[in-house]
């Protein structure tokens, strides 16, 4: 880590007599307490992480004394400065250990300091415990790391930016061993993702002016910019953020935590981080620990992951003790190796290798915090896999990757341990990330699979919204009345509701592909058997139930579908699907009006089943299910911090009620205004050819609304869009109350197609957030069959309404109540609270 100048802090440390370093911790009565050394920055350039470190082993020892101590005696912590600068740190831990005779040492914070007292840790046989991140590679039994590695870190961080935001990398880091090792160890991870470096630069710590290094950046034209400065040199973000580098780059950030976030002073926003805990996260046990650190120090303290793994440092440590049964030091290490310890944030697992596995969360800067964009759930820490070491005898290591054996002069040095082996080996990537060819990674396959979904249900829905075009040819030639001919659109919007939540549960069980493909098929072959029906209640059947439930059959599964496919932008991708299927009125039905022109209906219709089949079946092949759901992915679901939970528990939970009634109300809300504004405005003497124009202008707006609305739900959270959506739909429809001119209602109609349709993508959003992946068909197919029940709501309450009052006013006035009613029971929506992850064993 770098340096960065801040007011230093002195503590006093106590020069009382302790023992030879070479025994047990010394024999005490048993009032006496028990002294902890803590090394840590206090002065020379990184003392905020100091003053974190210390908030967490002040809280820790405080919660441990108020429990009745370590076996019974007090805890007191004796802290050094080590000044940021190996030599002092060196020096302060042999006080500790040679004049305090202290149980354990916990610190430092660099990787330069801890180089330092690792070998000290050895000679004088104390427990060294760590509790920041750092390079990997360093295995000793007297040293005990609570701080992520680099595969909990680069591991998660590298393949979530390649997959979310491109894979050319400019590399910046302080010429600092930190940096350059993390670095090391990143460029062949980059280029195993497919990705690719295209700069790297070091700071010497002296720069107050970055505009030169930011325009080398900008010149590098990086998606991905992977930062690795502490101190002074993050002078750089604000900088950066000032001459608009990071509209066109993204800060992947090493290290960062929110005791960082008051220097950027608001700039630097959606930066991506990976870190072991989140200090804004709604788990109550973070909330509770948090809320305990700010009473200890003040309320506006920041609390950060580092005031959380000093913590643990601890609470490991009484645990080791407990388990030993005596303060013994050797007795102690033997305890803490396979110690599994409760956290805020979940258990933490020492492995044998005694480094850490622990729950790993994907978080950005938003506002003066950071905020969690996806649980990883517990990861288990490869130290030896990562970085390459000199052996004994100053033989290089081979290079990361290499499939070089472990030589035995690597693994018998003095103080190594059996389960840590110094060698490269194979990077293991997160489950959730790139394995294979298709996976959520492969940036370009998910995209393929919004382009299907788009595609399918353009056709699907457009052959089913046909039926307009053919009503008064078909009553011409067949003598059946338009009411029985249009009712089957009725007895079709019944049976996608009835049926959506079948279609979904089996694409849940089967996978997408057999569901989407057995849909197409039948809608093919449904409008086949419609356009020869020899009777009205026949094509009633074939068209109202057959083509209908067909339909059914795309719309829930492909929702499904692309939001397993994407951890980012998964607001926008589910918006572009939507899209497509909004395209239908523009596409299908004109297509129809131009076969009906040329031909009977039953020719033109049996002509459209045909393209239908042409186009869907084939497109079908592409839909893949998410790679989360294939094979070992599908066992790790829960694992990864996916909520633990039956089908019956998510049906039954006030998640999914809440969800089913808000887009029951929310659907209501609309349906009237959309069937009734033409006749409407009709009443008003509204022409009834330009009244229909209407319908389109409201249809245009609605696939600019779809879009935006999916922007904004990726960037500000889909329930706070759709919450402020549903308000504004409400007095959207209310608009309509107060026109009468065709370019007032041109304006109410383009505000409110823009609103009505940019909210419905986003319920797909909010259920991929709060259930899990595994059953995502069955309950969107749930929020779908609500939503087709509402939209029959509205034609017959607008019919009921117009008879009664001869108004469509109260229909428009009823539309805004309920629509209220929908914002309302939204309001109430909270987030599926997250799985604890199942520990995972370290490997041995």
């Amino acid at each position: 880590m770098a340096s960065r100048s801040i007011i230093c802090m002195t503590l006093p440390l106590p020069l009382l007599l302790g023992v030879a370093v070479h025994q047990p911790s010394r024999a005490a009565d048993a009032g006496e307490p028990i002294r902890i050394g803590a090394v840590l920055p206090f002065s020379g350039g990184v003392e905020l992480y100091g003053q974190q470190a210390k908030l967490g082993l002040d809280l820790a020892a405080k919660d441990i004394n108020a429990a009745g101590g370590i076996l019974g005696r007090p805890v007191e912590i004796i802290y050094a400065d080590d000044k940021t600068r190996p030599e002092p740190a060196a020096d302060a831990m042999r006080s500790l250990v040679e004049k305090q005779g202290v149980l354990a040492v916990v610190g430092p914070i660099t990787s330069r300091n801890l180089n330092a007292l690792v070998p000290l840790a050895e000679s004088s046989k104390t427990p060294l415990l760590y509790a920041t991140n750092y390079e990997g590679g360093k295995c000793s039994r007297y040293l005990f790391s609570f701080g992520a590695v680099p595969n909990q870190e680069l591991g998660q961080l590298l393949p979530y930016m390649t997959q979310s935001y491109g894979n050319t990398y400019f590399l910046l880091g302080a010429d600092r061993l930190w940096p350059h090792q993390m670095f090391d160890i990143a460029q062949p991870l980059i280029e195993k993702l497919g990705g690719k470096v295209v700069g790297t630069k070091y700071t010497l710590g002296t720069e107050t002016d970055f505009s030169p290094l930011i325009k080398e950046v900008a010149a590098s034209k990086a998606k991905v910019l992977l930062f690795a400065l502490k101190g002074d040199g993050m002078d750089f973000i604000r900088q950066a953020d000032d001459a608009g580098l990071l509209k066109d780059i993204t800060v992947a950030f090493l290290g960062l935590s929110e005791v960082d976030l008051g220097i950027f002073r608001g700039k630097g926003q959606n930066m991506v981080t990976v870190v072991p805990a989140v200090a804004a996260s709604d788990d109550p046990s973070v909330k509770a620990f948090v809320a305990k650190a700010r009473a200890a120090a003040e309320p506006s303290v920041a609390v950060s992951n580092y005031v959380m793994t000093h913590y643990d440092t601890l609470i490991a440590l009484n645990a080791a003790a407990e388990k030993a049964g005596k303060l013994d030091k050797e007795a102690i290490i033997d305890a803490m190796a396979g110690l599994v310890i409760p956290s805020p944030t979940g258990p933490v697992t020492l492995g044998q290798d005694h480094h850490a596995a622990m729950n790993m969360f994907i978080a950005r800067t938003q506002g003066t915090e950071l905020v969690q964009v996806r649980p990883l759930g517990e990861i288990a820490p490869q130290p030896d896999a990562v970085w390459p070491v000199a052996d004994e005898a100053g033989n290089a290591a081979p290079a990361v990757g290499a499939a070089a054996p472990p030589n035995n002069s690597q693994i018998k040095r003095a103080g190594a341990v059996a389960g840590c082996r110094f060698h490269a080996g194979p990077f293991v990537f997160h489950p959730d990330e790139l394995h294979g060819s298709s996976g959520m990674s492969n940036s370009t396959y998910r995209w393929v699979i919004v382009a299907a979904g788009g595609l399918l249900g353009c056709v699907a829905i457009g052959g089913m919204f046909s039926l307009p075009v053919f009503l008064q040819p078909m009553a011409r030639e067949t003598g059946w009345s338009v009411t029985g001919i249009s009712s089957a659109m009725t007895i079709g919007f019944l049976a996608m509701a009835f049926s959506s939540m079948i279609w979904g549960t089996l694409s849940d069980r089967f996978g997408p592909l057999p569901v989407v493909l057995t849909g197409s098929v039948v809608l093919a072959a449904s409008l086949a058997l419609a356009s020869q029906a020899p009777s009205l209640l026949a094509f009633q059947f074939m068209f109202g139930v057959l083509v209908g439930a067909a339909t059914a059959a795309i719309f829930a599964p492909m929702m499904a579908c692309v939001t397993g496919w994407f951890d980012t932008h998964r607001s926008i991708a589910v918006s572009l699907v939507s899209a497509g299927m909004g395209m239908a009125p523009m596409t299908m039905s004109p297509l129809a009006a131009w076969l009906i022109s040329h031909h009977d209906w039953r020719t033109a219709m049996l002509i459209v089943s045909g393209v239908v089949g042409a186009i869907m079946i084939p497109v079908s092949f592409l839909v893949r299910r998410p790679p989360a759901l294939r094979g070992d992915h599908a066992a790790a679901a829960t694992a990864n911090g996916e909520p633990a939970m039956s089908l019956g528990q998510a049906l039954r939970s006030p998640q999914f009620i809440i969800l089913i009634a808000t887009n029951f109300f929310c659907c209501a809300t609309h349906s009237g205004p959309i069937i009734h504004t033409v006749s409407y405005a009709v009443t008003c003497g509204i022409p009834m050819v330009a009244a229909v124009t209407i319908y389109s202008v409201e249809g245009l707006a609605g696939m600019g609304g779809r879009i935006a609305f999916g922007l904004l739900g990726d960037r500000f959270g889909a329930k706070r869009v759709l919450v402020l959506g549903l308000l504004a739909q409400a007095f959207g429809a209310l608009g309509y109350v107060f026109v009468r001119e065709l370019a007032a209602f041109y304006a109410v109609a383009a505000v409110f197609g823009f609103i009505y349709a940019g909210t419905m993508p986003l319920y797909s959003v909010l259920i991929r957030e709060n259930f899990p992946l595994r059953m995502m068909g069955t309950v969107i197919g749930g929020t779908a069959m609500a939503g087709s029940l509402g939209m029959a709501t509205g034609p017959l309450a607008g019919g009921l309404i117009y008879d009664t009052f001869a108004s469509y006013t109260w229909l428009y006035v009823g539309s805004w109540a309920v629509g209220l009613g929908a914002f309302l029971i939204m309001m109430t929506f909270r987030p599926m609270p997250a799985a604890r992850p199942t520990p995972v064993p370290a490997p041995a």
